[in-house]
């Protein structure tokens, strides 16, 4: 009888089979680790697909975390696909960014959490300093997945952001939750800096928070559609729930308890805005920003319908919202509200 390691390779795929981030070049099973199969990809334009053995699944982060050393950046057509988004933890232990997907790349992600990435200045590309979790300049899928506690430092420009997920191509999200994820720029977990993106259905954005411009869950400056899916519990400066200046249109759709420091609790919107079959409640634009002028504007949304901008919304409910409705302390007085439910600043 002669012991043999077994293959990393099986039907196609690489099986990573090590919870180990090195990439020493030992490819034996047992011992590929993710950065090594993502580099094995990168070397092939074909489609190739990484999942994991069975043996690294775990519902403990604690015995199924993969420790991300060096940021996982695809250059080439790529699926990988996890056991389940509680199964698999991918983890930049907030010193650095888990995935980059580069623009030749088609890929699909499904079945991981991604936690704990962080920005970082890249000096070869110093536009990708967004997106604490992921990069995506390609064309993207990600599903089943789970984004928690990344976070993104924000501003080049001061349009940067996205603590979770910063889009810069084509991406779809979808059956994907993210929760507490921060960023000092533009969308606490999702920005669409440029290009075009979907986010739904069953998508749920919770408890992320935005310092910059605003868009607690989301922030869009390009093309976006979201779909079948809730958005609550975000806060920021504008816009709690989500932060417009490109053309977003919103579908089926809940925006609730979500908090903005000014203008828009759950909407702040400056350009195209679209919202058929909605809810957008309990939302609440505190009127408390830095300038202390105690005026909250549109708790549940903020428009201003610049240049060639449409605002249309149709069979939607929009109740229970609060403009500056929170009191101030004695020295600032009570705080003024303006249009519960909706505020169109028609001068901008």
């Amino acid at each position: 009888y002669e012991s043999q390691a077994r293959p990393a390779f099986f039907n196609g795929e690489f099986i990573v089979s090590t919870l180990s981030g090195a990439n020493d070049g030992n490819y034996s099973y047992g011992e590929l680790s993710l950065s090594e199969a993502v580099e094995l990809a990168n070397r092939s334009s074909d489609h190739n697909a990484i999942r994991f053995a069975p043996g690294l699944r775990s519902y403990s982060p604690s015995l199924s975390t993969i420790a991300i050393r060096e940021t996982l950046k695809i250059e080439w057509d790529v699926t990988i696909s996890g056991p389940g988004k509680n199964l698999i933890h991918l983890s930049g232990g907030n010193q650095r960014r888990v995935l980059e997907i580069g623009t030749l790349a088609n890929v699909t992600i499904e079945g991981v959490t991604i936690l704990d990435g962080t920005d970082g200045i890249d000096l070869n590309h110093p536009d990708r300093v967004d997106g604490g979790g992921l990069f995506n300049a390609g064309n993207t899928t990600i599903q089943n997945v789970v984004f928690r506690n990344n976070t993104s430092g924000g501003t080049i420009g001061g349009v940067g952001g996205g603590g979770a997920i910063v889009n810069a191509g084509t991406m779809v999200v979808r059956d994907t939750f993210f929760q507490s994820n921060i960023t000092g720029g533009s969308g606490g977990s999702i920005h669409n800096r440029s290009g075009e993106m979907v986010v739904g259905p069953d998508v749920e954005i919770t408890t992320s928070r935005a310092r910059g411009d605003g868009g607690g869950g989301i922030s869009n400056r390009a093309r976006m559609l979201i779909v079948d899916s809730t958005i609550r519990s975000n806060s920021a400066g504008n816009g709690g729930g989500i932060y417009n200046v490109g053309n977003l249109e919103v579908r089926r759709s809940v925006i609730q308890s979500n908090s903005g420091g000014k203008n828009g609790g759950g909407i702040f919107s400056q350009h195209s805005i679209s919202i058929f079959d909605s809810t957008i409640w309990a939302n609440n634009a505190t009127g408390w920003d830095l300038d202390r002028t105690g005026t909250g504007r549109g708790g549940g949304i903020y428009v201003i319908p610049t240049g060639a901008g449409i605002v249309e919304i149709d069979r939607t409910t929009i109740r229970g919202n609060t403009a500056g409705a929170l009191p101030l302390n004695a020295e600032f007085g009570s705080r003024r509200g303006e249009g519960g439910g909706m505020y169109i600043n028609p001068a901008g």
